[in-house]
């Protein structure tokens, strides 16, 4: 059984892992080891709820491997448990570990800065929200496209082992329907939602071109990088006659890594994209590309230390004014990912990231922040309490006196 169980988790199928672990340490076999991967298995499906309850477990084991405290701690942030965050950082660091001393020394006056600062997005939950994971929302000519997994209209199901939930795909909805049931009739039509996950896009102002992240799979075939692992790529594709076609991969892809999230700047000369390729400063960072005028895409670009870390920056997006935007759960934040705004110079250089704060960050993962043109209205998702999977929210800007 503990064959079968490591088998699942190696393969990402950690919804039946979970199943598998929890089996294994109800039949007292190998019970410590089984409980360090219920832990990870719970952590790789973001639910820090279960995993902070297996991890307490694990760091309790004898010479139990130091980044237990570290993944201890992790989870104990994202239940909100601050101050044991705090303990489990120092007893990683006593026990050998390697941690940011000057963020975790000025942890509580940062908790309580976001906590006591004035609010400036206020949310509303959108109608379109399914039982499944649902993100990535952006608005255009109109219309809200969105990456959803809710595919339960389609007579071939297609269900990922990750956490059981049908594949992604990209839906768009006229804005203000009052249409709550959205379904597979509204997913985006022509070539671009396949059978593994798609989505998300980033558009062009004109509506004529389309960029979107998906599985590595073209032309009926899907890749995989000698671990057999198939990572994401970026696709581009054109409007023709009301269907999205002429599928193109863009030159800077590879199997090997996973390549996604693509943000257009504001005259669509640069897209930015998320990528755990080589040469990053660890984890997944964030890029850029120049989009030359006949279309040739540049090699990338790594936005720079200030963006990047050495865990996890994701979901890049860029307003009118340039402003770059984006999910990270390496800098300094209430919880698992946050969203950052980054800050420039007169120069237009990138001199510093700000926490957007409550109530668009939370202690779960808060990511795929979109504005509007108007700059005042926009969209971002998070798992947080009170939706199943992550759920997509609406925002606005309201300047307070």
């Amino acid at each position: 059984m503990q064959k079968k169980a490591d088998k699942l988790f190696n393969t990402f199928a950690f919804a039946d892992a979970t199943e598998v672990y929890t089996r294994l340490i109800d039949k007292d076999f190998n019970t410590d080891y089984a409980t360090r991967q219920l832990a990870d298995t719970y952590a790789f499906m973001r639910n820090p709820d279960s995993a902070v309850v297996y991890y307490q477990k694990a760091v309790e084991q004898a010479n139990v491997p130091i980044e237990y405290y570290y993944n201890y701690a992790q989870a104990l942030r994202g239940v909100k448990d601050y101050k044991g965050y705090r303990q489990w950082m120092r007893e990683y660091k006593d026990k050998g570990g390697i941690i940011n001393e000057a963020q975790l020394a000025s942890d509580k006056d940062f908790l309580k800065s976001v906590v006591n600062a004035k609010q400036s997005y206020f949310l509303t939950d959108v109608k379109f929200n399914s039982e499944f994971s649902d993100f990535g929302a952006v608005e255009h000519n109109g219309n809200i496209y969105f990456t959803s997994a809710r595919d339960k209209g389609a007579l071939t199901k297609h269900v990922y082992g990750w956490n059981k939930e049908p594949f992604l795909d990209i839906y768009v909805t006229e804005k203000g329907t009052n249409d709550s049931l959205i379904n597979h009739k509204s997913k985006l039509k022509g070539d671009i939602n396949s059978v593994f996950h798609d989505g998300p896009i980033t558009i062009t102002k004109d509506g004529k071109t389309i960029y979107f992240s998906r599985n590595d799979f073209n032309k009926n075939v899907l890749g995989k990088n000698t671990e057999g692992i198939t990572n994401l790529k970026i696709y581009r594709a054109t409007l023709t006659d009301g269907k999205w076609k002429n599928l193109e991969e863009l030159s800077f892809n590879d199997s090997s890594y996973s390549t996604g999230h693509p943000a257009l700047n504001s005259d669509e000369t640069k897209l930015y994209f998320a990528s755990d390729r080589p040469g990053g400063f660890g984890g997944s960072d964030i890029y850029y590309v120049n989009i030359n005028a006949d279309g040739s895409i540049g090699e990338p670009t790594n936005a720079g230390e200030i963006v990047n870390t050495n865990k996890n920056e994701k979901f890049p997006f860029v307003n009118n004014e340039d402003v770059l935007f984006f999910s990270s759960d390496g800098h300094q934040g209430l919880g698992l990912m946050d969203t950052f705004a980054t800050v420039y110079s007169k120069d237009k250089t990138i001199t510093n990231v700000a926490n957007l704060g409550v109530p668009v960050n939370s202690s779960k993962d808060d990511f795929s922040f979109f504005l509007n043109e108007d700059g005042l209205s926009g969209y971002f998702a998070s798992n947080r309490e009170g939706g199943v999977g992550s759920m997509i929210f609406m925002h606005s800007i309201k300047h307070l006196n």
